[in-house]
């Protein structure tokens, strides 16, 4: 629901960012009434959605659109993955490649858990997969 809201301001053209506790809407004439004032009723929510995204930057991860999803590189060939599900719960896996489009291995780390869970676990397993196979390492 957050991520449509944020989808279409910016299909709008109105980039919306979080400075402290408000949000800051980057050329507002753009977007209708309604829009707006759905923007502050779910306001709280935005702000937690974009602050999942600056933590996730901050921690070395790769943020797909709206913070549907995330994605971090832990060695050559090895990637672990947060992805948002249909309900809004989150599931953490972890994909192995060797030069194919689809991954070699795959394993879930956790799955169908509230995002601070999911993030939590999925730092974890990506510090410890490189500390256990290095930082450029294969497995």
């Amino acid at each position: 629901m957050i991520t449509s809201y944020l989808r279409t301001a910016e299909n709008a053209g109105c980039i919306i960012t979080a400075a402290g506790d408000n949000l800051v809407l980057h050329d507002p004439s753009v977007l209708k009434n309604e829009h707006i004032e759905t923007l502050k009723r779910y306001k709280q929510a935005i702000l937690v959605n974009l602050r999942r995204q600056e933590e996730a930057t901050k921690n070395g991860w790769i943020v797909y659109s709206y913070g549907e999803g995330f994605e971090k590189q832990v060695s050559t060939n090895s990637l672990v993955f947060l992805f948002q599900e249909k309900e809004g719960s989150f599931t953490v896996w972890r994909g192995t490649w060797r030069g194919d489009s689809f991954p070699k291995t795959e394993k879930v780390i956790i799955a169908n858990v509230e995002f601070d869970e999911a993030f939590k676990r999925a730092n974890n397993y990506a510090n410890w997969f490189k500390e256990a196979f290095g930082k450029g390492g294969r497995r």
